[in-house]
């Protein structure tokens, strides 16, 4: 499956001239789940791993910001934090309660990448994600 997923985002990588070394990005860090968002945070692909980790499709992700998935219990502090680190532009972890589409919650540890091109602009985020215990 991770083999799949990385030509998927290989694909999108020669689509958008990104100079990030994706194979690297992919060996770096133990994850399950791939959520690829524009500049804007808009979902624009997830793998099937993100349907068996939240309950929602790729269909009910796309266009949405990663947000969706937050709830009462996810900490205005690691939001705000996210928020922040997105517009510095540079790679990041945190772990967030997020929740599923049956309203029942899980830890998730992210590690988001920005992706860009060789102006060395931001054109997308890869966040790579795992549910922890």
């Amino acid at each position: 499956k991770k083999c799949m997923d990385l030509k998927k985002i290989k694909s999108y990588a020669k689509k958008y001239k990104w100079k990030n070394d994706i194979e690297s990005l992919f060996q770096s860090v133990d994850f399950s789940t791939i959520v690829l968002t524009n500049k804007k945070q808009k979902i624009i692909w997830v793998n099937e791993e993100f349907t068996s980790m939240t309950g929602y499709t790729k269909k009910e992700a796309l266009e949405k910001t990663a947000g969706f998935l937050q709830g009462p219990k996810t900490s205005k502090k690691t939001k705000a934090e996210i928020e922040f680190r997105l517009k510095e532009n540079k790679p990041f972890q945190t772990t967030l309660i997020n929740y599923r589409k049956n309203k029942s919650e899980y830890i998730c540890e992210v590690h988001i990448f920005p992706l860009y091109n060789n102006k060395k602009t931001t054109t997308h985020f890869i966040a790579l994600e795992k549910e922890v215990l």
